[in-house]
């Protein structure tokens, strides 16, 4: 079986830190907004997390294109 490598493993994982980070911020920001409102749902804090991975998610991509970009420029390779 092969072992994969650091690139290899964050591709598979899904998401990836800052992702899962502003997902968990989005949902207890959620959760406040629900308590506020005296919702029984849980709809705020679901949005809540959806945006917070969504902006994550803008964010690693942008960071990880930069990444790439100079490490292909200067012929650092990326592991």
């Amino acid at each position: 079986m092969k072992e994969l490598n650091t690139v290899e493993m964050k591709e598979v994982s899904g998401a990836g830190f800052l992702a899962d980070t502003a997902g968990m911020l989005g949902r207890g920001i959620g959760a406040i907004v629900d308590l506020a409102l005296g919702s029984k749902n849980t709809a705020a804090a679901d949005a809540g997390r959806n945006i917070g991975k969504g902006i994550g998610g803008i964010v690693e991509a942008g960071i990880n294109a930069v990444t790439s970009f100079f490490g292909g420029l200067f012929g650092k390779k990326s592991d």
